[in-house]
């Protein structure tokens, strides 16, 4: 009993010294304080750990020019829209417009630091329009890496994956955009708009 005692007095002693160090160290202070105690000591903290309360920074968007994998410089060429132009046609008499990749290239860039899992998806506002048309509009699809692609008919997709296991992740995709054949379609003496869409997945 004795003994179980003294390891009692012990462990009350020693959780004593520990909270004597605190955020305040003050001399005159009655505490007979240790030497190898005489400081104060805040904890400062950064949590990537919870998904809900967690610290993060999650920024994407399109850019005219590439970003490299893990660079977090401030993107300094973004761009709201993207032109179109339309090729010869080709041998079958198809003619289609494209972003021409070396005078229009566009990018989809992402700079996320988050410790959750975080996705972010791509889809096109529908065919290429003008303003009150009644027509169907002008297909066109967008097409980024080796198999990746979104169409005006199709479901959205996710472009970016991030996770939150790795924390940090900066990249981007060079897009390639390109209508259907032109030769089908019934064109107006209009201007033909439609977006491409990215929004973080809430699903996932």
């Amino acid at each position: 009993m004795k003994k179980l005692l003294f390891t009692l007095i012990v462990l009350v002693s020693s959780f004593t010294l520990f909270a004597a160090v605190g955020p305040v160290y003050d001399s005159t202070d009655s505490t007979d304080i240790p030497s190898t105690d005489k400081k104060a000591e805040t904890v400062v903290s950064l949590d990537f750990s919870n998904a809900e309360k967690a610290e993060k920074s999650i920024i994407f968007g399109f850019s005219s020019s590439e970003l490299s994998r893990g660079d977090f410089t401030p993107v300094k060429t973004p761009i709201n829209s993207v032109s179109l132009a339309l090729q010869d046609a080709n041998v079958n008499g198809e003619v289609y417009a494209i972003n021409e990749e070396d005078n229009s290239p566009v990018y989809v860039f992402y700079q996320i630091i988050n410790g959750s899992d975080v996705n972010v998806k791509i889809s096109l506002s529908g065919p290429l329009n003008y303003e009150e048309s009644t027509d169907s509009g002008i297909g066109w699809t967008v097409k980024w890496g080796e198999n990746s692609s979104v169409s005006e008919d199709s479901s959205a997709v996710n472009i970016i994956t991030h996770s939150g296991s790795n924390v940090k992740n900066a990249g981007s995709y060079k897009l390639s955009i390109s209508t259907d054949n032109l030769a089908k379609t019934t064109l107006q003496s209009k201007e033909y708009k439609a977006n491409i869409v990215l929004e973080i997945n809430d699903g996932n």
